[in-house]
């Protein structure tokens, strides 16, 4: 079997901590705009409790994040969801006075009504982002082969259970998976969020998906903790696929462990290959980031990813797409039509619990023969 876990391990290190670097930065200035915007709009005088005020917005997700490392009790629930959803409402919030500055610019409009009007328009978007994101959609895609298969292949990814995602989350999306009478389900990463405290009940949804199930890991499986991720995995009837292949029915499914190398998909499936020929029977590759897929189109069928959430929050899809150059759908190879890609916006949400310019999913391949 092969892995690279060590080399991944230290990349994601490295990349967490710059990660946590910019984002503490970043995160200190967009509370210090807006909420000395909001001081400005309602005629509240700069003090001492400004400044506590934007400290303890700026270390609020990340106070909240290591309260749940320590204990998944119900009181740090519910300060890790309003850490959340400020973080959600603070981006929102940073939109909604970008648009108000630049007509303030032309029609002078600053009073305690135009505060009111911003705050009513902050929260009507957050309200509409946490419904659409729990409202779970299917997406049927029917994808044609001449190997003469016909399967029904159900895929969800990016749940990221944790202290927003729970078990009561796991059993809705294991309801409408169920619903869908898939022959195989396939889990292509992010299952868990981070390193919080979890209690294995949790994942005991998992059991009563109604066919095999496969997985993956994810960028976050790493960060919550590989020796976790596969303790807790053990304890259910899921099948963990690292850098290996499975025969399924006449086809083949292949699963990587989550890499950031974009080569690391050309050399794993050039190896397995070499014990295997891909090219006798249809192949599934599940690969959590959608990077490598132009390699990958030389010996699989198809692609599945997620990782990109589409942006999860508009005009973040402009940051996803500049990662991977792909955030959601179908995407083809112009010489290869044979071979599709499918990346999956995701069955949960990361951060903020809320959904906007995107949607949660649950993707169903109708896979039929062309003969």
């Amino acid at each position: 079997m092969l892995h690279s876990i060590k080399v991944n391990l230290m990349d994601e290190r490295v990349g967490f901590a710059l990660f946590f670097a910019i984002f503490i930065l970043i995160y200190y200035f967009l509370n210090y705009f807006v909420v000395s915007q909001y001081f400005k709009l309602f005629s509240i005088p700069k003090n001492f409790w400004f400044y506590i005020l934007v400290i303890s917005m700026t270390l609020s997700y990340i106070v909240a994040a290591g309260l749940e490392a320590y204990s998944n009790n119900i009181f740090f629930k519910v300060i890790y969801a309003g850490a959340s959803v400020w973080m959600g409402m603070l981006f929102l919030s940073f939109c909604v006075l970008m648009i108000y500055l630049l007509i303030n610019k032309f029609t002078p409009i600053t009073n305690w009504m135009t505060g009111i009007v911003v705050l009513m328009a902050v929260v009507v978007l957050t309200v509409y982002g946490i419904l659409n994101a729990y409202n779970i959609h299917p997406t049927n895609i029917n994808v044609y082969n001449d190997k003469g298969i016909n399967l029904k292949v159900v895929q969800i990814s990016d749940l990221h259970l944790g202290p927003i995602n729970g078990e009561k989350y796991l059993k809705k999306v294991v309801r409408k998976v169920n619903h869908l009478n898939p022959d195989v389900v396939l889990i292509t990463g992010d299952l868990l969020d981070g390193r919080y405290y979890y209690n294995e009940s949790i994942f005991k949804p998992l059991d009563d998906i109604n066919a095999t199930t496969y997985t993956i890991s994810g960028n976050h499986d790493y960060y919550a903790g590989i020796d976790r991720f596969e303790r807790f995995l053990k304890n259910t009837k899921v099948k963990w696929l690292r850098n290996g292949v499975v025969k399924y029915e006449g086809i083949y499914i292949l699963g990587l462990d989550d890499s950031s190398d974009r080569k690391n998909v050309e050399v794993m499936l050039r190896a397995i290959n070499d014990d295997i020929d891909l090219s006798a029977k249809f192949t599934i590759l599940m690969n959590h980031r959608p990077i490598g897929w132009e390699s990958a189109s030389t010996y699989v069928d198809m692609m599945i990813s997620g990782h990109t959430h589409a942006g999860q929050i508009w005009p973040f899809s402009y940051l996803a797409w500049l990662d991977s150059h792909v955030i959601k759908g179908v995407y083809r190879m112009p010489e290869n039509n044979h071979f599709m890609l499918y990346v999956s916006p995701g069955t949960g949400t990361w951060g903020p619990p809320m959904r906007i310019g995107s949607r949660t999913e649950i993707t169903v391949y109708n896979i039929k023969s062309s003969i």
